[in-house]
């Protein structure tokens, strides 16, 4: 005769905590394993049922993942939730009556499988999937519809794919990109800054969002995000934005590291007459006066007519061969 391990005899002497004898009762025996087949002790599992709101039991699984109790009769359909830290919580509910008892021993072997925190469930790989598919044809719309110059109609686009899968990080790049276009400059940053939470080395988000914000007259908020990009060292900047850090640090006192984003500056742009102007200024302080003298002439030759040309000369004048 085949001898009934341990904790099944221990349930089974408890079996009047269910209030009744063993013969109106099922015995139950839940089986827990992992995604590898694998079993997984010190599974808490509550047992509850909506027809009795007095009916709630709980147990834990063993080092070989079962857990074995008795159930009363009248109680056919339970409501499962199995918890372990590291996995995700697992919410089944049973029709007893459709489980079939082995004819061995008359258990009701009930198997579950728990996916761990990092894992996608089946109905978890389906919905992401259904909400890739959905996301997808937004944004193969939005970027028909931004090639196009329809820029207003993308953002709805890219909207309805960022909402689809919020962690697709093109899209919110495009809606930004849409807004900005569309001159929708807040709207523009809103955008960026979700897709900078997603991927803070998105570079050209810093850029956008302190291009707009200085095209919202907020040049402080523009030179913050200006600063950050001095992170990304080995990043391609245009002239502008190379000119820009340069008046910052100039605008600190830092000449000699406002001189290297100026001369960056005008190298990338040789008719870049505010380039050539400020880095003459800043030779000009710096004393490195044969500098000085080069730029303010290239700057003159340029806009000789400009609303700094009046001081560009001044400082030549008083630059003495």
């Amino acid at each position: 005769m085949k001898k009934t391990s341990g904790i099944f005899l221990i349930m089974l002497l408890l079996a009047g905590s269910f209030g009744g004898a063993q013969s109106a009762a099922r015995r139950v025996l839940i089986e827990v394993k992992d995604t590898a087949g694998k079993p997984i002790d010190k599974v808490t599992i509550t047992a509850t049922n909506k027809e009795r709101g007095d009916f709630k039991k709980a147990y834990a699984t063993n080092k070989k993942g079962q857990s074995a109790f008795l159930l009363p009769l009248e109680v056919k359909v339970v409501d499962f939730l199995l918890e372990k830290e590291g996995y995700q919580n697992h919410h089944e509910t049973v029709a007893l009556q459709a489980v079939q008892a082995s004819k061995e021993d008359m258990f009701y072997t009930i198997p579950f499988v728990l996916y761990r925190v990092q894992e996608f469930t089946p109905d978890q790989q389906r919905r992401a999937q259904e909400a890739n598919d959905k996301a997808l044809g937004f944004f193969n719309r939005g970027i028909e519809l931004f090639t196009a110059g329809r820029f207003a109609e993308a953002v709805s686009q890219f909207e309805g794919a960022a909402e689809a899968r919020p962690d697709f990080l093109e899209a919110w790049e495009n809606l930004a990109a849409s807004h900005f276009r569309a001159e929708q400059y807040e709207k523009a940053i809103a955008a960026a800054r979700k897709a900078e939470a997603i991927n803070p080395q998105s570079v050209q988000m810093i850029k956008l969002i302190s291009v707009a914000y200085s095209k919202l007259g907020d040049e402080s908020k523009a030179v913050e995000y200006q600063e950050k990009l001095k992170g990304f060292p080995d990043t391609e900047l245009s002239a502008e934005e190379l000119y820009n850090m340069g008046v910052v640090e100039a605008n600190k006192g830092n000449d000699a590291e406002a001189a290297k984003y100026l001369e960056k500056a005008v190298l990338a742009k040789p008719d870049f007459a505010l380039g050539h102007y400020h880095l003459g200024l800043c030779y000009f302080r710096l004393n490195n006066l044969p500098g000085a003298k080069t730029e303010l002439g290239k700057y003159l030759s340029l806009e000789s007519e400009g609303e700094n040309a009046k001081t560009a000369q001044a400082i030549l004048a008083s630059i003495k061969d």
